[in-house]
């Protein structure tokens, strides 16, 4: 489920200092995110109040990120309280398998709030 053993870590360290309830998927998800990209969990403090346990939106006119940076960013606030995030993760795809992506995604997304997998038959070719 990690992408990578400080990932984990980095993922542990965040839910510990936050003081997160096991059952909180939002904040899990959030900081899920965050522990993934080194160049996000080194700054997560512009983004998280780890005392007030809020996110910081203004985050992103104070803090220089790179669209991907900030597409990451903007997807673990939408999973933290659904706050609208752009389509820049996927503008910079080109020609891929979405079928499977988007099943994978999804699958992921499952284990996350322990769902068991599913089996996702898309009606379009895309």
């Amino acid at each position: 489920m990690f992408l990578f053993p400080e990932h984990q870590d980095r993922y542990e360290q965040f839910l510990r200092q936050d003081g997160t309830h096991p059952k909180d998927r939002e904040r899990q998800a959030l900081f899920y995110i965050f522990a993934g990209y080194k160049d996000l969990g080194d700054r997560i403090e512009h983004f998280y109040d780890f005392k007030g346990r809020m996110i910081r939106p203004e985050a992103f006119q104070a803090v220089d990120l790179t669209s991907g940076s900030r597409a990451l960013a903007e997807l673990a606030f939408n999973q933290y309280n659904n706050m609208p995030c752009g389509t820049v993760v996927f503008a910079e795809i080109k020609v891929v398998d979405w079928k499977n992506i988007v099943a994978d995604w999804i699958n992921k997304a499952l284990d996350c709030i322990n769902l068991e997998k599913i089996h996702i038959i898309l009606a379009t070719d895309w």
